[in-house]
């Protein structure tokens, strides 16, 4: 009967929380009284100002402010309205008895509270309120809990608040991952296509600190998986964030700007990742978490260098500028800062690389005959390694570099009595002997012929001579090895 007047005698916007007082008033009858009947006819009319608010004529107009629209509203209504059901349901959560509504209600609360802020926060910097919300409940949650216990007692809530900050994220990032998904088949990723710099700034990179400091305050005091996932949004957010923010210092636009700058913005990119794998390991015996770390940044430096770089773009099948000047080009980073990881991973992470020896010496092997081709090939074309064609000149110089290799590979595997290498460097020796002898013979004449034939010999003695002399006290290879 209040409700039912409270709707004839009240202005319409002043019904809904005025229904949720009344919803208070039974639960603390229920309270004193001692029956769990009242606190069920409690949440009806909880749940009824709720249902009030959403067909408001005012909540249409509030709503769209929530979602980002800069609608023009009654600040004092909207107020009013949202503050008033984030009270009443404050008091739920604080009060009910009824455990899973007393969950819902505390979420319920920190949505309302977004809901009254949104009326008057400026919609340009809307998505920072979740974040900012966090910090403060998470900071609210430690006072709650006694030091090293963990306690969820503010968990829905700060559980709402965390959604709000994802869905806010959520357009900028499937922006985002359009371009990268696109990218994995070969279609460059242009700084026109991604976020612009402030929504990037506002909807992922300040929400992404803030979530992380409020996860870094309740570190203690909440359960432990649930801060292992919600560790996951801030990193996500972060990594999105930081390389929209990497797109901007080449701002490519166009697929020329992508020949010129790809390469560049491509190995730079790999760069960072590299060094701030290294710098994890420099402070991981302080902080043993950041082995891990160093090589998630070390592996997804990896995995982009041979995706990217090796496969979809290689420069010597795609067109991509690495430098004029030979040797010192981008190539000697491209290639040269992965063959330095892999060799610091031995050092910093010696188990590991135990186990995975043979990975190391195939990624470290291929890496150094790519750059020795494509080093090749950028001395004798220039910039753009896929103008022109193969002159016979360069064909002998192939083959004259994988006799090099051949006995490179050989002389390391001997250092560091590795069968990997030593298997290496024959197959590239039988692979250079074979070209030579069916392909670049056939196009030379007299002394040149003769000349080719004798080096390739004196090759194979000083080979075998490396063999005998080193190898003798190699035992068989049994089937296992």
């Amino acid at each position: 009967m209040l409700a039912c007047a409270a709707a004839f005698s009240l202005p319409g916007w002043i019904v809904p929380p005025t229904i949720g007082v009344i919803g208070v008033a039974l639960l603390h009858l229920s309270a004193l009284g001692g029956d769990r009947r009242i606190e069920w006819s409690a949440w009806a009319f909880a749940a009824g100002g709720l249902c009030l608010l959403s067909i408001d004529r005012h909540a249409a107009d509030e709503m769209l402010r929530l979602l980002g629209e800069d609608q023009r509203v009654d600040v004092a209504i909207g107020l009013v309205q949202w503050a008033g059901l984030a009270l009443v349901f404050a008091l739920f959560a604080w009060r009910a008895r009824f455990t899973e509504g007393g969950m819902t209600a505390q979420a319920a609360a920190a949505l309302m509270t977004y809901g009254a802020l949104a009326q008057i926060v400026p919609v340009s910097v809307l998505p920072l309120v979740p974040a900012i919300g966090l910090i403060g409940l998470a900071q609210w949650n430690r006072r709650l809990a006694p030091a090293r216990l963990a306690s969820d007692r503010l968990l829905p809530g700060l559980g709402a608040l965390l959604s709000l900050s994802v869905a806010w994220a959520a357009v900028p990032v499937l922006q985002w991952f359009e371009q990268a998904s696109l990218s994995l088949i070969g279609d460059p990723v242009l700084a026109t296509n991604l976020p612009v710099i402030r929504d990037m700034m506002v909807r992922l990179m300040l929400p992404s600190l803030a979530i992380g400091v409020a996860i870094w305050l309740g570190r203690d005091h909440v359960r432990a998986v649930a801060w292992r996932v919600a560790t996951v949004v801030p990193v996500a957010l972060g990594g999105v964030a930081l390389h929209i923010a990497f797109k901007q210092l080449f701002a490519l636009s166009s697929y020329p700007d992508f020949i010129g700058l790809g390469f560049a913005e491509r190995t730079l990119w790999e760069a960072l990742l590299l060094a701030i794998s290294v710098a994890a390991w420099h402070f991981a015996p302080r902080l043993p978490w950041l082995r891990i770390v160093a090589l998630g940044f070390g592996a997804a430096a990896m995995a982009h260098l041979g995706w990217y770089t090796i496969l979809v773009h290689n420069p010597l099948g795609v067109e991509q500028a690495v430098g004029h000047v030979p040797v010192f080009n981008l190539l000697l980073p491209a290639y040269g800062l992965p063959l330095l990881w892999l060799w610091l991973a031995r050092r910093h992470e010696p188990a590991l690389c135990e186990r995975h020896d043979r990975l190391r010496s195939v990624l470290q092997m291929l890496l150094i005959v790519l750059f020795c081709l494509s080093g090749l090939r950028q001395v004798i074309h220039g910039s753009i390694l896929t103008m022109g064609g193969v002159s016979d000149a360069e064909d002998i110089f192939r083959s004259i570099i994988a006799i090099l290799l051949a006995i490179g590979f050989l002389l390391w595997g001997i250092a560091r009595a590795s069968r990997d290498w030593r298997i290496a460097s024959l197959v590239l020796m039988i692979g250079a002997v074979g070209k030579v002898f069916l392909f670049d013979a056939s196009g030379l004449d007299g002394l040149l012929r003769i000349g080719s034939f004798v080096a390739l010999g004196f090759s194979l003695i000083g080979i075998g001579w490396l063999y005998s002399r080193h190898l003798k006290g190699d035992k068989p290879l049994t089937s296992a090895e």
